[in-house]
């Protein structure tokens, strides 16, 4: 599943959450473009991951670490 944060008709973030229902477990990452960061769109991306994750029953949620690309 992928939460995607748009704003007037651009993509400036995505919380991809990879679920297993055998494990009742999940990973999730968060990707923020360069220009909005440090603006809190994170922390809510990662709280929906969080809430959407409990809703659905999963017992354990882990964070997936992403290096930043260069340009």
């Amino acid at each position: 599943m992928a939460l995607v944060a748009v704003v007037e008709d651009e993509i400036i973030g995505v919380s991809r959450i990879i679920s297993d229902i055998r494990t009742n477990t999940a990973e999730f990452a968060v990707l923020i473009r360069s220009d909005k960061k440090g603006i809190g769109l994170g922390k809510i991306l990662m709280q929906a991951a969080i809430t959407h994750s409990k809703n659905k029953g999963l017992k354990r949620l882990e964070a997936l670490p992403c290096r930043p690309t260069a340009a």
